[in-house]
């Protein structure tokens, strides 16, 4: 069993990482996009939350960005991948498809793509806060981030919620928890070029291009 950082099996929620978008703000896929010299957002991702001990990872990826680098991260076992056929639905339609590989959930974090920096101190504040009727989020100064921890009621609502809802309509009807958190990255959205830039220091394609996605 890999290290963990959650010791007893009941305390261990599981992820949905959502990488099922088209990426139109970013122009390249923001799944591949390097997050260092050896590991691209998914694959950092991944390893995070391995590494943090979650029950189940499930990776819904865009089905026209599935290639090498993917197969790669798919084979270490580490994760489910589940295609999404129809990114135009949207984040609550890939959350569905995420959700309906997992077993028996009982807490959820909902992982964006474009949220990358992921701290293990954050994860388990989150979990300490966890509820049975609604979600947990971290809270910078005030402002709400990501990821957000969900129960497993919320993520039945989730499902039944209506085609045309988003998520942010289910979240405005249960309640949720503020866990202040001293980590500003929880705010951090990688939705553009200019934001790529502004963190990394060059567009998406130099800097992905020299990213060996590597086990």
């Amino acid at each position: 069993m890999h290290n963990s950082s959650l010791n007893k099996e009941v305390d261990k929620p599981s992820v949905v990482i959502l990488a099922g978008g088209i990426s139109s703000r970013m122009g390249f896929p923001k799944a591949h996009l390097a997050f260092n010299e050896k590991e691209s957002f998914l694959k950092h991702l991944v390893e995070t939350y391995y590494r943090f001990g979650c029950k189940q990872i499930v990776v819904v990826i865009n089905q026209h960005i599935v290639d090498e680098r993917v197969e790669k991260i798919r084979k270490s076992k580490k994760a489910i991948f589940i295609n999404n056929g129809h990114p135009e639905f949207g984040r609550l339609y890939s959350i569905r498809l995420g959700s309906s590989c997992l077993q028996n959930p009982e807490h959820i974090f909902i992982q964006n793509i474009d949220s990358p920096f992921v701290s293990h101190e954050t994860l388990k504040k989150l979990v300490a806060a966890k509820t049975e009727n609604g979600f947990v989020s971290p809270v910078y100064q005030k402002k709400g981030g990501h990821p957000i921890l969900v129960s497993k009621e919320v993520l039945q609502m989730i499902t039944n919620a209506d085609e045309n809802s988003t998520l942010r309509d289910v979240l405005r009807n249960v309640a949720r928890t503020n866990v202040e958190v001293e980590d500003e990255m929880v705010l951090y959205n990688c939705n553009t070029t200019k934001d790529y830039m502004d963190m990394f220091g060059a567009t998406p394609n130099e800097k992905s291009l020299n990213c060996e996605t590597v086990f």
